[in-house]
C-alpha cells in the first residue's frame, strides 16, 4: 500500500475507564498538531459511557454535499426499526427507499445516541474553515426533540461525531426497496432546507481568502 504511515505509542496506563499513551516518534506527535492546548507527551483517552436510558420515537438524519463529494442525504429510522431513504448525491442509492434495519445495527445506534449528553447539546456547531460538509439530526423522544446541525466536525462533542459518522454510512448495510416517497413524507424534512453546502471560498485580487465574516461587510 503506497503512503502507509506508522504511528507509535507506548501504553502508560491501561484500565476500564482510562487508556494513557506516550507517542515514541515525531511522526505520532505531529498527528495532534492541530489541537491547541495539548500536551503531546502524554495522550489520555477516557472511555465513553452511558449518560442516558432513552427508546427515540424517531431518528432523522440529514448530511449536505460539500466542495467534494461528500454525500447528499437523509435517513429516518422509527423506533419500529422502519427506515426511509433518500439520496440526493453521492450516494450509492438515488431516489427515496424503504426497508427495516437489522436488530444488531439498530441496538448499535440506540447506544450511541445514549453515549450522548442530550440535555447539553447545542444547536449549532461550526468549524473554523469553510469548505466542509453539513450534518444534522433530530432525536425525537419523550415528546422533546434534540436538534444539532454540525459543519466540519470540529466543535461538536465526539460521541455526537461518532453517531453521525455511523448514520451516513448505516444505509449501505440496509436491504432497502425503491420506493416512491419523497422529501415531504419524511417527519422532519423541512430540516433538509437548512443542511446545505456552505458558500463558495472568496478570495482578493492578490488570492488571498477573504473570511465569510469580512465578505459580509463588503456587500
Amino acid at each position: 500500500m503506497k503512503n502507509k504511515q506508522t504511528y507509535t505509542f507506548k501504553i502508560i496506563k491501561l484500565n476500564n475507564d482510562t487508556l494513557q499513551l506516550n507517542p515514541l516518534t515525531a511522526e505520532t506527535k505531529l498527528m495532534f498538531n492541530s489541537y491547541d492546548k495539548i500536551n503531546c507527551d502524554t495522550i489520555t483517552l477516557l472511555k465513553v459511557k452511558a449518560k442516558n436510558n432513552i427508546v427515540p420515537s424517531n431518528v432523522t438524519f440529514l448530511s449536505s454535499m460539500c466542495f467534494g463529494s461528500c454525500p447528499s442525504l437523509i435517513i429516518e429510522i422509527d423506533s419500529s426499526r422502519n427506515v426511509k431513504f433518500y439520496g440526493h448525491a453521492y450516494t450509492k442509492l438515488e431516489g427515496g427507499f424503504k426497508g427495516i434495519i437489522g436488530f444488531n445495527d439498530y441496538s448499535f445506534i440506540l447506544k450511541k445516541i445514549r453515549n450522548i449528553q442530550l440535555d447539553s447539546v447545542k444547536e449549532n456547531y461550526s468549524s473554523g474553515w469553510t469548505d466542509d460538509q453539513t450534518c444534522g439530526i433530530v432525536i425525537d423522544y419523550n415528546d422533546k426533540s434534540v436538534h444539532s446541525r454540525v459543519y466540519g466536525f470540529d466543535k461538536e462533542p465526539i460521541e455526537l461525531r461518532i453517531l453521525f459518522h455511523k448514520l451516513i454510512e448505516i444505509y449501505k448495510s440496509i436491504d432497502l426497496e425503491k420506493d416512491s416517497i419523497d422529501l415531504s413524507k419524511f417527519k422532519h424534512y423541512e430540516m433538509y432546507s437548512t443542511i446545505v453546502p456552505p458558500p463558495p471560498p472568496h478570495f482578493d485580487q492578490k488570492n488571498r481568502f477573504i473570511p465569510p465574516n469580512v465578505i459580509d461587510t463588503l456587500k
